[in-house]
């Protein structure tokens, strides 16, 4: 047993649901009252392993490399890594998707990568399974397990490319195996001086605006010129903050509506007559 990781601690998310097979999902919880796994019986670790099987391989690995491996509820990301490693302090939160998994949640995960970014000080995403890819035509498809739709895996590329420009840690392995390796990798990577993490941190308001506003389905940037002209300071705080009437004002009635009910996590339909609230009380 080595000591590489004597002040590194590992937290898996009980949420974390790592024998996902096509609409099956195993029981989220793992065991209740005990934390550190390491305190967890032999057949306790047994079923872990059955039930949760990255877990387990995470636990195993960094266990025997002096690390303390929990089990908690995190409020983002599935595994967070704390602590100091050679000399570095070190604050981690990693996101996992198998690549099917991907094909169904990708338009959620700009906002949950930029939320991560206020709790943690590097972001990872992490995306297993290269071999499930299907070809048609001219063109590979991703499918996803929840639901028929598909993600072209070109686009998937691009997705991975734009946020690992933005500073996320992105990492594509094959099985199940390579997961704690690829943790150990990150760790040593953000453990070191001049490393990228996320922008979030370092970037003014109207960047960190105009990043978030174009990860928006059906926002382009010509859309957000519209909205930051002649407020190029405005956080997305205070972008949360407006009325309908003053984004549709902004930048039309369709696209101001569209966007402020993805913003306020509100079904986008088109209206029509119907009037919404927020016309009501800016009226």
């Amino acid at each position: 047993m080595s000591n590489t990781y004597p002040s590194i601690f590992i937290t898996c998310d009980t949420r974390e649901q790592s024998a996902l097979k096509l609409n099956h999902k195993t029981e989220t919880a793992i065991k209740k009252d005990t934390y550190f796994i390491s305190d967890y019986s032999a057949e306790e670790r047994r079923e872990l392993a059955k039930k949760r099987p990255r877990i387990y391989s995470v636990y195993e690995h960094f266990s025997q490399k002096g690390a303390e491996v929990a089990i908690g509820k995190l409020d983002r990301c599935d595994y967070q890594i704390s602590g100091e490693h050679r000399g570095f302090p070190v604050n981690i939160g990693v996101e996992y998707k198998h690549i099917n998994d991907f094909a169904g949640s990708h338009e959620d995960l700009p906002w949950k990568l930029w939320e991560s970014a206020e709790m943690y000080q590097d972001v990872a995403l992490f995306v297993e399974g290269r071999i499930d890819i299907e070809q048609s035509g001219n063109f590979y498809y991703v499918k996803n397990w929840a639901g028929p739709s598909v993600l072209r895996y070109d686009l998937m590329q691009a997705r991975l490319a734009t946020w690992e420009a933005q500073g996320v840690h992105v990492r594509t392995f094959e099985k199940l195996a390579h997961f704690p390796i690829n943790l150990e990798n990150l760790i040593d990577y953000c453990a070191k001086s001049g490393h990228k993490s996320f922008e979030y941190k370092e970037s003014c308001a109207a960047d960190l605006t105009l990043k978030m506003l174009m990860q928006v389905p059906g926002i382009k940037l010509h859309t957000v010129n519209k909205l930051l002209n002649g407020n190029p300071d405005i956080t997305f705080a205070e972008l949360l903050g407006q009325d309908l009437k003053w984004m549709k004002g902004k930048i039309g009635k369709k696209t101001g509506e569209m966007l402020w009910r993805v913003l306020h996590d509100v079904d986008y339909k088109p209206s029509k007559d119907k009037v919404l609230k927020s016309d009501e009380h800016s009226q």
